[in-house]
């Protein structure tokens, strides 16, 4: 018996004090247990900052949904169905009248909902740039723009949400935490694979998938745009040819199995847990 089991049994006999404390005996005893790296105050806030920046997205989408859902309630559909919020889309709305003053009114409403946040997210994203600089990030956004699919804003939302990618032991445990892996009912000799479970990150998770989206997009030549040369330009050659590695092989897999007949949301999650296992390896130092 421990010193901490000695101790509980002298607390007036409480047997459940004496449960626990041989059961923190045991497990201190075997090692069975595993460090936990708590953030400090500073992650938690630049975490809580993507996060806000998330809430003013999910605004931003609603507030154009609202917009398009009016012109069309009213006879003003775009010319160009399905090409929306480009440059030529936002001339054309300038264009747009009513003859009642308060549907007039009504559209101004709209529109400036969603002018004003644009403007927010616009200057939200050059703070998170800023961010990116921070030392407490710096190495690991600089890492994680090397990969094709992972702009500087979603590799800083990766690096706060996770932080410290060490407590995950193998790719798999990094995996199953963000929910990307299937899940299993099985009994006996039968072997039932579910859907994904769905059960970890869910920020990450998402992020994860339009990475994988966009890799799927990227010249499939080897041919970069000038974009992705310069978010490469300071990283080692090694983690270049490691990243370069991880685009090729997340293309060729969704575009494989989108050509057996796969769902193109099966496709994209199979690309993001792919690129999940090249990023723990990265931050891991998994490169050979």
């Amino acid at each position: 018996m421990t010193k901490i089991g000695v101790f509980c049994l002298t607390l007036n006999g409480d047997f459940l004090l004496t449960l626990t404390a041989r059961a923190i005996a045991r497990i201190l005893a075997y090692k069975s247990y595993s460090q936990v790296h708590l953030p400090s105050e500073e992650m938690e806030a630049l975490k809580e900052y993507t996060r806000a920046r998330d809430a003013k997205k999910r605004m931003f989408k609603k507030a154009k949904q609202e917009l398009l859902s009016f012109l069309l309630r009213n006879g003003k559909s775009y010319p160009e169905s399905g090409n929306y919020w480009t440059e030529k889309f936002f001339k054309w709305i300038k264009t747009v009248q009513f003859s009642e003053k308060w549907m007039q009114e009504a559209f101004s409403e709209y529109l400036a909902e969603v002018y004003s946040l644009k403007a927010k997210i616009e200057l939200m994203d050059m703070k998170i740039r800023e961010i990116a600089e921070l030392e407490i990030i710096k190495d690991k956004v600089d890492k994680l723009v090397c990969f094709s699919g992972i702009d500087v804003t979603t590799a800083v939302e990766t690096a706060v949400e996770i932080h410290d990618f060490t407590r995950f032991a193998t790719a798999a445990q990094f995996v199953s935490y963000l929910g990307l892996c299937p899940g299993e009912d099985s009994s006996g000799k039968t072997k039932n694979m579910l859907p994904l479970t769905k059960a970890g990150n869910r920020r990450v998770r998402a992020l994860f998938c339009e990475s994988a989206k966009a890799i799927k997009r990227t010249n499939p030549y080897g041919q970069k745009s000038k974009r992705i040369l310069e978010r490469k330009k300071n990283a080692s050659p090694e983690i270049v040819a490691y990243a370069d590695k991880a685009t090729k092989r997340i293309r060729t897999k969704m575009r494989h199995l989108e050509e057996r007949g796969k769902n193109y949301n099966v496709s994209s999650a199979a690309g993001a847990r792919e690129l999940a296992c090249f990023v723990w390896g990265m931050m891991n130092g998994k490169i050979a």
